[in-house]
């Protein structure tokens, strides 16, 4: 009776143990997550254009001046901020799917981090994207709709 007892104990010692280390990575992936809505939201507030290309109409009345060196700074510093707040989290304690979520938020950080070293501000504008074109495109109503989705086909 004592062994069964004992083994017992044991077993739910270790389902403990186990539910302990669920309950971090699980954190670990809400925090993730939070991080990663917390940029979106803050990213469509400083590209205002790319809130209305995905349907959100409460930036439609902001037209940031992207080409003043204010306006790169502060990207920047927004950028070097969340990849230094990527840093706190352990890649390998993630799940697969937060994995690669991580390294694509990663990675996208790292490029335009690395896109400010060249200074592209100093062109106005070019054949393939700039403001005048962007505005035809948004004026036609094709580019300001929201994605469309997986149910949206089915119909």
């Amino acid at each position: 009776m004592k062994n069964v007892i004992f083994l017992l104990s044991g077993f739910f010692f270790l389902a403990a143990c186990n539910q302990a280390d669920k309950k971090t990575s699980t954190d670990n992936a809400s925090d993730l997550g939070q991080l990663l809505e917390g940029y979106h939201e803050e990213y469509l507030q400083l590209f205002p254009l790319s809130a209305t290309v995905e349907g959100d109409s409460r930036y439609n009345d902001q037209l940031p001046a992207d080409f003043t060196d204010s306006y790169r700074n502060k990207t920047e510093t927004f950028f070097q901020s969340y990849l230094d707040q990527l840093g706190r989290f352990d890649r390998d304690k993630l799940s697969e799917r937060d994995k690669q979520s991580y390294d694509i938020f990663k990675y996208t950080m790292d490029m335009n981090i690395e896109g400010y070293k060249y200074h592209d501000n100093y062109i106005p504008f070019n054949q393939f994207y700039a403001l005048p074109l962007m505005m035809g495109q948004l004026g036609s109503g094709e580019s300001a709709q929201p994605f469309k989705t997986v149910k949206d086909y089915d119909n």
